[in-house]
């Protein structure tokens, strides 16, 4: 006789993770597009984690635009965050916050500046992805329990 292997807690486990994914859309379908954030921001219990949802969705909503804006230039990612920083550079001289007389020296400093803020920026919107998927897979678990 061949032993049988119990699969039902594989089985309760997909059940489980089909029963939130039941839950999340039923969710966003209550909600038009627009206000997507504002549901997810809602599912959190205190004040806190509410804050954090909100920060979170920010952040991928920054990813998100960032990467489009990526992907509509046809540049390299190099070449777009370059632009990107030239760009920013130029819209601090026109707004006046950057004296006409500064020299390329500073405007190289700040161009390096802020390419560390694109750098931090971007690190921050990974994190937050990842985080997104470590308490989708921990809500899965701690269900499961």
């Amino acid at each position: 006789m061949s032993e049988q292997k119990d699969y039902s807690e594989g089985f309760s486990f997909f059940k489980l993770l089909s029963s939130l994914y039941e839950k999340f859309i039923s969710v966003f379908q209550r909600h038009d597009k627009q206000n997507v954030n504002s549901a997810i921001v809602d599912l959190g219990r205190t004040p806190e984690e509410k804050a954090q949802l909100q920060e979170m969705c920010e952040e991928i909503d920054d990813y998100h635009r960032c990467l489009a804006e990526l992907r509509e230039s046809k540049l390299s990612p190099g070449e777009w965050l370059e632009r990107k920083i030239d760009t920013e550079v130029e819209e601090l001289e026109k707004s006046g916050k950057l004296a006409p007389e500064v020299s390329k020296d500073a405007k190289d400093e700040l161009k390096r500046f802020v390419y560390d803020q694109f750098s931090r920026d971007i690190e921050s919107q990974t994190d937050a992805l990842n985080e997104e998927l470590d308490q989708t897979v921990e809500i899965a678990k701690g269900g499961a329990q």
